[in-house]
Parts: C-alpha cells; structure tokens; sequence
C-alpha cells in the first residue's frame, strides 16, 4: 500500500497536479535506514547527492534485474532549468537541450544520477 501511495503522489506530479491529498503523502516513513520515504510537491527535488533533478518531462519504468526491481526515471535536462533552479520567479521563452537523463530508485523517492543517455554533442556529431 506505501508503494502505491508514493506512486500515486509521483503520478500527480508528473501529470501536473500540484497538490496529493495530504493523507496519500504527509505522513514521512523510512526503510528502517533512516532515508526519508515521503514525496512532496511543490518543490525542487534532488538526487542522493545532493544536486537538482533535471528530468523534465519524464517518464518512469520499472525494470527486474537478478531479482532486484529498479525505478528508472529518464528525461530532459535544458539549460533553463538550471537557470530557473536559481531563480524561480524568472521567466523564459526558450528550451536549450543540455541531455536526457537517467536516475534510479528503489523507493520512488530516493533517486540516484545514473549518467547522461545523450547529450545535445551526442546528437550534433561534436561529442
């Protein structure tokens, strides 16, 4: 039931809603190592170290390797949303394609930078 409730708070991330009913999602809970287990919106999310999540637009699969199952969120990274990280009021008028990302996760909610699957170099031939 926890793994449905943080999937169903992710969903409405992803699909715009900017707010879960606080029952789904309030309550904060760990794995027994002490790792937050909460989704909140409404905020800057960031990977295991510490950086800014730069997946806009992305999508989640679920994958079992060896008997594990792993959360793979891939999307896009622009340039602007480094810029807008810096300063949300500010407003822009383009997207500069920066790479599609990849982070994992067990949990939904703890995510880990698994590198660029390409970058704007990649796919203009100059990287």
């Amino acid at each position: 039931m926890k793994l449905k409730k943080m999937a169903a708070g992710l969903m409405a991330l992803f699909l715009g809603v900017t707010s879960v009913p606080a029952a789904d999602v309030s309550a904060a809970e760990t794995d027994g190592s002490g790792t937050d287990n909460k989704i909140e919106n409404d905020i800057f999310w960031h990977d295991t170290e510490g950086n800014p999540i730069y997946s806009q637009g992305g999508g989640i699969f679920k994958f079992k390797t060896d008997g594990e199952e792993k959360y793979y969120w891939y999307g896009v990274h622009y340039q602007e949303a480094e810029e807008y990280y810096e300063n949300p009021l500010s407003s822009k008028s383009n997207n500069h394609f920066v790479s599609v990302t990849c982070y994992s996760s067990t949990d939904l909610v703890n995510w880990t930078f698994e590198g660029d699957v390409v970058t704007r170099e990649q796919l203009s031939g100059t990287g």
